[in-house]
């Protein structure tokens, strides 16, 4: 085997802007998402764009916007394909499990308290009939403070409840596989490293 060549610090980077899309109609986004960052991820994988909007998450193919046809979604372009998810509910929480199979969007329920939305990805991607485990994580009036999937173990979530519970979901189609630490614990953020969880 060839040894790896030598390292250079590189300073100048360029990106080129293939598009701008509006993700929905203009309105202040900071009036329906407290951490916008939180409710976008990429799947490469799947070559897909997830985000969320105000009563759910749309899925967005990424190819369309770097091919010869990608200018014409420039000047934040609203009419691009795109497939609609309504939950009637905002995301605060979307994210994807490290091998990309399994979807993770977190919102509030009707009764206001914090539930967490799983799906299979290869529901998503197909186009078939989506299953959804629905994982109930709180009382009401509490809300998600913190939310990550496992680095190394796909079916590992866990998430930080205002009231300082711990919740760890081990994902099967039942929903029920899930430990929690007591809001005694007052944890309120999720550190990840390297094979790693930490919790604080």
């Amino acid at each position: 085997m060839e040894p790896c060549p030598p390292g250079r610090e590189v300073t100048d980077f360029q990106f080129k802007l293939f598009s701008s899309v509006r993700v929905f109609p203009a309105i202040d986004y900071q009036n329906f998402f407290n951490n916008p960052s939180n409710t976008v991820t990429a799947s490469n994988k799947h070559g897909l764009l997830i985000v969320g909007t105000p009563t759910g998450f749309q899925i967005v193919n990424l190819a369309q916007f770097v091919s010869p046809n990608a200018a014409e979604f420039l000047n934040e372009c609203t009419d691009y394909p795109r497939r609609e998810y309504n939950i009637n509910a905002q995301p605060s929480h979307i994210a994807l499990n490290c091998d990309e199979t399994l979807l993770s969007v977190a919102h509030q329920s009707s009764d206001n308290a914090p539930l967490v939305r799983i799906y299979k990805m290869a529901s998503l991607t197909n186009q078939s009939k989506n299953k959804v485990v629905k994982i109930p994580l709180g009382p009401p009036g509490t809300c998600i403070m913190d939310f990550s999937w496992n680095p190394v173990i796909p079916d590992l979530l866990s998430v930080c409840v205002s009231n300082g519970c711990l919740c760890l979901y081990s994902h099967d189609d039942t929903g029920k596989k899930l430990t929690m630490l007591p809001p005694e614990k007052r944890l309120s953020q999720i550190r990840v490293r390297t094979k790693l969880s930490r919790y604080h």
